[in-house]
């Protein structure tokens, strides 16, 4: 081999030495941004499942919450249920895709997917409990009136039982012992006369009827009998056609103010009615309505207007 052939031979060689470099320069760069990728990748996946912990432990706290408030409220319990199945969907994703050695990127879209599902679960179980804390103030304060109304209820009842047991005690006393009213109806009518109401102020008349039954003949035939209605401290209604009228009680002469007075014919059984026209309205509150002849008390009954 000549001089020539030698030096064409070491230029081959150093040709191949320098691509031989080149190559190995090059290779170790795409290994060294291949390693920074899979640390930037790994880097990105420890702070995605910190914060998946994170909202995953926020979910687990909402939901006692949830628990807590629609304890008062069981229609919505289905709705945690579905956000705790949920939780539980997205975290067996995630230890499926641990264990079936997906690859960073199949994790990190796996991670995003339950990042995502539960921040909506989160979002859903603030605005159920949103709702449901609402409905219980709403229930509370229903409670609340309702609470009031009983009492007012029991407090008027406790003072009907009390004048009513007043109200008997007295009839027993003064009415006559073979000649008194029985089964009273009291009813408050509105403008018209045709409706009953309980309201103070829709009331615009009183009806009174009551039965007569087993009368001696000693009082049958015409006598006068008397309305007279009083408020709960005994204080007979006015009117501007009241006349004072004198009438034996208990064998003692009283005055009464009526508010009707009729003539009728007393027979052995019947079923007599008065209408009271009121000239004013009347308050709210507990009523009597007593009847009377002029040989004595026939009977009485209370009503109450709201």
């Amino acid at each position: 081999m000549n001089q020539r052939s030698l030096g064409i031979v070491a230029i081959l060689l150093l040709l191949a030495l320098i691509g031989s470099l080149l190559w190995g320069f090059n290779r170790s760069a795409e290994v060294k941004t291949v390693t920074e990728l899979q640390a930037q990748t790994s880097a990105e996946l420890g702070e995605m499942e910190k914060l998946r912990d994170n909202l995953a432990a926020e979910v687990a706290g909402l939901s006692d919450r949830y628990e807590s408030v629609v304890s008062t409220n069981e229609e919505l319990q289905g709705q945690l249920t579905g956000a705790q199945q949920e939780l539980r969907r997205v975290q067996n994703l995630y230890s499926k895709a641990i264990n079936t050695n997906a690859n960073d990127k199949e994790v990190a879209y796996e991670m995003r997917k339950q990042i995502e599902d539960l921040i909506m679960v989160r979002s859903d179980l603030e605005r159920s409990i949103r709702v449901v804390s609402s409905q219980n103030d709403s229930l509370k304060s229903a409670n609340t009136i309702l609470r009031t109304q009983l009492g007012q209820s029991q407090e008027n009842n406790r003072q009907l039982a009390a004048m009513t047991q007043q109200m008997e005690s007295e009839i027993r006393d003064l009415t006559l012992k073979n000649f008194n009213a029985t089964a009273f109806q009291i009813d408050a009518l509105r403008r018209g006369g045709e409706k009953v109401t309980s309201r103070a102020g829709q009331a615009r008349s009183v009806a009174v009827s009551f039965d007569l039954a087993g009368v001696p003949e000693k009082y049958q035939g015409v006598r006068p009998l008397y309305l007279v209605i009083t408020d709960q401290a005994g204080t007979p209604i006015g009117g501007t056609n009241v006349i004072p009228v004198k009438a034996t009680v208990n064998g003692q002469e009283t005055n009464l103010k009526p508010v009707e007075t009729k003539e009728v014919n007393i027979m052995s059984s019947q079923r007599i009615n008065f209408v009271h026209e009121l000239d004013d309205k009347l308050d709210a509150g507990f009523y009597r309505a007593q009847v009377f002849t002029d040989v004595g008390m026939l009977g009485g009954a209370s009503f109450q207007l709201r």
